[in-house]
């Protein structure tokens, strides 16, 4: 059994054995220090002040770059001057942990440079996972796609479970939604003529169930809503599109107006659908500089389609109706006046024509000429003889409500029954006197 050095004072700080353990396995003091705190001979430390004492080929070594910093209790690795616990000061790798030996090992390395704080796998196929007592948190693959409640991330980034926030802060929300502004989320990049950036719903990262999607042109940007009849084919039809003017199309890639629905090629069909009780009604508004001129609605008291503008009570059309009524109440009017008609004959005449725009023949007046007889059922237009009318909805042309001619008519016949009759009683008193004579 080898001798073992006695008890040493607590100024002892070290044994030290001598190279010839078999001569004399101890010093005779087996101190570094002796009890007076003096270096024993042979055994003065490396270095300067402060520096950390190791090894160096059998004698006792020290550097700047190995430093412990004993009044504020920092190690510094690298510096002369640690500002931390532990400052590592480095132009290369700063620290390296290794599993296994040199030749077959996963090592991670850790180091900082101008790129910032850099983390290096040296497995070409295998990434970084981070972990708590309740399991991975986030795992980055070796292509580099993110996962945040899955370590086997599909995409970048690819978050499973939870909800996901952005909450820019007030700063970064934009002053106006057009123009350069600042975005809460913003899928940015180089995207080419004819592509889209999708934005995409469904349990794939194709985003089979459906999505949205912006397409570049030179014109300007389309913006898209699909849908999908067919999860195994993906987003099966383009549902609305918005184009770089504004123009909505729904069933169409490119509307042709403010709102067009359908492309002519399927059967298309719109519905309204609006609160039925109360009294309350399902309404289409149509406005001039934002004040409402018309109104079609279907009213939920008598289930009956009306049209009318915001003057007058319009016509309207009832279940089960095969014409248009117009509204006639006496109590929503008032200077009423017998209107003469017969007198007015003699400006009137019936026409048959033909269409310059279409060619079709038809019959009826005209407009300039009955308006001398009857103003009251013609809308007035241009009236230079010279303009060049682009077509029968052009707002220069004259127009005339066909359907009060009706009650001009019902009028002039009372007229000449009345007439009729007042000639047959002078036909009979003429006749009684030619009996009498």
């Amino acid at each position: 059994m080898p001798p073992i050095c006695p008890i040493q004072p607590l100024a002892c700080l070290r044994r030290r054995y001598t190279a010839d353990s078999t001569s004399s396995p101890c010093r005779s003091s087996c101190d570094i220090l002796s009890s007076r705190g003096a270096w024993a001979a042979g055994t003065s430390p490396g270095g300067s002040n402060t520096q950390v004492q190791f090894n160096n080929s059998g004698a006792f070594g020290g550097d700047s770059s190995f430093v412990w910093d004993n009044m504020n209790k920092r190690l510094g690795i690298g510096t002369p001057s640690p500002q931390a616990p532990l400052d590592i000061t480095t132009s290369y790798t700063a620290i390296r942990l290794l599993t296994g030996t040199n030749t077959s090992a996963y090592a991670l390395s850790i180091g900082v440079n101008d790129d910032g704080v850099n983390f290096t796998n040296n497995s070409a196929v295998r990434g970084f996972n981070f972990k708590n007592a309740n399991g991975s948190l986030m795992s980055i693959d070796s292509s580099g796609k993110v996962g945040i409640g899955t370590t086997s991330p599909a995409a970048l980034p690819d978050v499973v479970g939870g909800q996901a926030r952005i909450a820019p802060g007030a700063s970064n929300y934009a002053s106006s939604f057009t123009g350069p502004q600042k975005s809460a989320l913003a899928i940015s990049g180089s995207i080419g003529t004819g592509e889209y950036a999708r934005l995409t719903f469904g349990n794939a990262v194709q985003g089979n169930y459906g999505g949205m999607g912006l397409r570049v042109e030179n014109t300007g940007s389309y913006l898209s809503f699909g849908t999908s009849n067919n999860y195994n084919s993906g987003i099966t039809n383009e549902a609305m599109t918005i184009d770089p003017v504004g123009k909505v199309g729904i069933g169409t890639t490119s509307p042709a107006s403010a709102l067009q629905i359908g492309n002519g090629t399927a059967y298309t069909q719109v519905t309204i659908s609006g609160w039925t009780s109360g009294g309350g009604s399902s309404a289409l508004t149509f406005q001039n500089s934002l004040t409402t001129k018309y109104n079609i609605f279907l009213a939920s008291a008598n289930n009956c389609l009306s049209v009318s503008d915001v003057s007058s009570g319009g016509m309207y059309m009832c279940q089960g109706g095969t014409s248009w009524v117009a509204r006639s109440d006496s109590r929503l009017k008032k200077n009423v006046h017998t209107y003469s008609v017969l007198d007015r004959l003699k400006d009137y005449r019936a026409v048959s024509f033909d269409w310059k725009q279409s060619g079709k023949h038809e019959i009826g007046v005209i407009a300039q000429e009955i308006y001398k007889a009857f103003p009251e059922v013609v809308r007035k237009g241009s009236e230079d003889p010279k303009d060049n009318l682009t077509g029968a909805t052009d707002p220069r042309a004259w127009g005339v409500s066909y359907d009060r001619l009706g009650a001009l008519a019902l009028q002039a016949v009372k007229e000449l029954q009345a007439e009729n009759e007042h000639l047959r009683r002078d036909v009979d008193e003429l006749r009684q006197r030619d009996h009498s004579m």
